[in-house]
C-alpha cells in the first residue's frame, strides 16, 4: 500500500511508501484503508503512529510538527470509495465521514494555500493507490 500526501501548501499530490511517509508541510495524508482495520492512533512526539489491529503499524513523520501553514490531516477511503478523516484526541481514534478533500486541502490559509483550482481533477475524483494492508 503507499500512501498518498497532498501538501496543504502547494496542492502537490504526492505517493509515499508507508514505511517512509514524512511531511515537510501540513499535509492530508490518505491511505487506502478501512477504518475498522486502524485499533489506534498515537502522538510519539511530532510523529503519528497508526496501529493497525493486524499488528502492524504506519509512522507518519512529522504528522504534529507546528507548520506556520496550518495542521496535518489523516484521511482513510475505504473499499466502498468512503473517505474517514480521522481524529486523535484519544487513544480510540474517531472518525468523521468526509465529503470532499477541498474541506481539508484550503484549512491551511493564507495565500499560499491551495484552492479547488489548484488540486488536480484525480486527485478530487479519488483515483485509488490499492495494495495491502501494511
Amino acid at each position: 500500500m503507499a500512501a498518498e500526501v497532498i501538501d496543504k501548501v502547494t496542492g502537490e499530490a504526492t505517493q509515499a511508501p508507508v514505511d517512509a511517509i514524512t511531511l515537510n508541510d501540513p499535509s492530508v495524508v490518505r491511505l487506502e484503508l478501512n477504518r475498522e482495520a486502524v485499533s489506534a492512533l498515537e502522538q510519539n512526539g511530532n510523529d503519528l503512529v497508526i496501529r493497525l489491529n493486524d499488528g502492524g503499524t504506519i509512522n507518519v513523520t512529522n504528522f504534529y510538527e507546528p507548520f506556520n501553514a496550518g495542521h496535518s490531516d489523516l484521511v482513510l477511503r475505504d473499499t466502498d470509495g468512503n473517505q474517514w478523516l480521522a481524529r486523535s484526541g484519544s487513544r480510540f481514534p474517531r472518525f468523521s465521514l468526509l465529503n470532499d478533500l477541498d474541506e481539508l486541502i484550503g484549512a491551511a490559509g493564507g495565500a499560499g494555500a491551495a484552492g479547488s483550482s489548484l488540486i488536480p481533477a484525480a486527485i478530487i475524483g479519488g483515483i485509488g493507490v490499492g495494495g495491502a494492508t501494511a
